[in-house]
């Protein structure tokens, strides 16, 4: 089983993900009891955006390795890729019991917090986590995403604009940056971000509603019920998608 881990961790390190798969998952078999191997395969699922078969393989550890602050967070991780915040916070909270300095778990809880609305709480902890560590992988791009939903804009493009210097070819932080500075009516800077954003994500629906909007900020009407048509299309239960489209079906008449 230590032979199937280590080739297991070999492949997915050079991106054969169906070969690492096939090693983590002999690994389990041959010893159930090796958490390492739970945790090898449910980290190549969340990678490969598989974040329901991740929690399955963690709810399948349970009560055959010892429940640890690792496990704990990775099982959290996995409720928060599948919009379970409750769930999530509910691991992160046992995973820090466990182990107070696993920094990934804080970050973990006040990303739960945010989701939940709980937005005080939520930045009580990014500035104890900030203190901790300033340079935290993510940090500042969540606190961008906290500040935009506080509706502090300005606060929001400032938490940006300091995480691409270091993350500048980042297509969800560009884009995140993007909606931040349309807002605060940088229309040219929205759009630089947006478009390189694009290069990415050509089909994400979130970035086909921002360009959407910077059209209809330049008048071009064409375009921007285009694209925000698209948006709705690709998202129908987007209650902000849909009020924006008919902004623009009537601005255009």
């Amino acid at each position: 089983p230590r032979v199937l881990l280590r080739a297991g961790e070999a492949m997915a390190s050079a991106g054969s993900h169906l070969e690492a798969e096939r090693f983590f998952r002999d690994a389990i078999e041959k010893s159930p009891e090796t958490f390492h191997a739970y945790m090898g395969l449910a980290q190549l699922l969340f990678e490969t955006d598989r974040a329901e078969q991740a929690a399955e393989v963690l709810r399948e550890a349970e009560g055959k390795v010892e429940m640890t602050a690792e496990v704990r967070r990775l099982r959290g991780q996995a409720e928060l890729k599948r919009l379970r915040p409750a769930e999530a916070l509910d691991e992160f909270d046992r995973a820090i019991a466990l182990d107070a300095n696993d920094l990934d778990a804080v970050f973990g809880r006040a990303m739960a917090l945010r989701m939940l609305g709980r937005l005080d709480e939520a930045e009580g902890v990014f500035s104890q986590l900030s203190e901790r560590d300033p340079s935290y992988p993510g940090l500042a791009i969540e606190r961008g995403r906290l500040f935009e939903a506080k509706g502090l804009t300005e606060r929001a493009v400032e938490a940006y604009r300091e995480a691409l210097k270091e993350r500048g070819e980042d297509p969800e932080l560009l884009l995140r940056a993007g909606a931040a500075e349309l807002l605060s009516g940088s229309l040219e800077d929205a759009e630089r971000h947006l478009l390189r954003a694009s290069e990415a994500l050509p089909n994400n629906p979130e970035l086909i509603h921002q360009l959407g909007r910077v059209a209809m900020r330049k008048g071009d009407m064409t375009d921007a019920l285009d694209k925000l048509s698209r948006a709705v299309a690709m998202e129908r239960e987007n209650g902000l998608f849909r009020t924006e489209y008919a902004r623009a079906l009537i601005a255009a008449g």
